[in-house]
């Protein structure tokens, strides 16, 4: 019974300083607490990331190849594709200073200017079209978007022009005469070809290739990733600050010698294991208590699963 005096008395002088109990529980819970203050903010947008409305316009300044083809009303209709996403607005302007009026009053975010040979350029050999992109310099993610999905509908202009060269060459090598209306119509079948291919590539039901997530179990808890970084960050709280309630649990020890208490108490028939086992055993309830309060509160404060 003197193991369980000894340790009482300590847990006593423990529980009753105000220093040891702050350093025990206040602290750590204040330092997680501000760290959670800090980031919590950024669990409401967990899996959502929604863009703003992407205002584009598209000034069609194409001729038509010989009254045959004309690329340039195509488009606005290749903007407007269902597979687009739904944050992209697409509407039409009818010339380029219109355009830049609009793109500087801010009633649109991107202009797309297509020049007025591009259909020449798409059935002649050696001739060359730029599409313009206009937009908003505070803007970065929608008109890096609409460049990319522009480099696509070149890459379809671009590859049709190659095939209709290739068909070309082949029949004049044969002696045969490759007409404009066959050349155009050619163009426009391969350019479909080419738009439904991209379509079943990035949206068909059955691609040609597929990466499959294992499926979540019925039973599986969807995790948030704030609740997990604080239950990192308190358990490193708790850590070391057991630690420190340990060495400054440990450290009645040297008290007693200086204040002459441990003197007298060697004087009665108690033996050193007898000491040193109650103070011991009051070290490991006082770090038991506060872990164990730690967990709890944490778990209510922070939303922490421990396990």
């Amino acid at each position: 019974m003197k193991i369980l005096d000894i340790a009482l008395k300590d847990l006593t002088q423990s529980f009753r300083s105000t220093f040891a109990l702050g350093m025990m529980f206040a602290v750590p819970l204040l330092i997680a607490g501000l760290i959670y203050f800090a980031f919590g903010g950024l669990s409401a947008g967990v899996g959502r990331f929604n863009l703003p409305t992407l205002r584009v316009a598209v000034v069609n300044l194409d001729q038509p190849h010989q009254n045959l083809l004309q690329l340039g009303k195509t488009i606005p209709g290749f903007l407007r594709d269902p597979a687009m996403p739904s944050w992209l607005q697409v509407s039409e302007i009818a010339d380029e200073a219109s355009a830049r009026a609009a793109l500087n009053a801010r009633e649109i975010d991107v202009a797309i200017i297509v020049p007025a040979n591009l259909s020449d350029a798409a059935l002649s050999p050696t001739e060359r079209a730029t599409i313009t992109i206009l937009h908003d310099p505070t803007l970065t993610i929608g008109p890096a978007f609409v460049q990319d999905v522009m480099g696509l509908f070149l890459d379809g202009v671009t590859s049709g022009k190659i095939a209709l060269q290739v068909v070309s060459d082949q029949m004049t090598a044969t002696g045969k005469k490759f007409e404009p209306t066959a050349q155009a119509a050619m163009f426009q079948d391969y350019s479909a070809w080419y738009a439904e291919m991209q379509r079943n590539l990035r949206h068909s039901t059955n691609p040609l290739l597929a990466v499959q997530a294992p499926a979540a179990s019925a039973n599986q808890v969807r995790r948030d990733p704030i609740a997990d970084m604080m239950g990192k960050i308190m358990a490193g709280m708790m850590i070391m600050f057991v630690f420190f309630t340990g060495a400054n649990a440990a450290q009645t020890i040297l008290r007693e010698d200086e204040e002459g208490t441990l003197a007298r108490l060697f004087t009665t028939p108690t033996s050193r294991t007898t000491v040193l086992a109650g103070k011991f055993a009051s070290v490991f309830v006082t770090i038991a208590v506060q872990v164990i309060v730690l967990m709890i509160v944490s778990a209510l404060l922070f939303k922490i699963n421990w396990g």
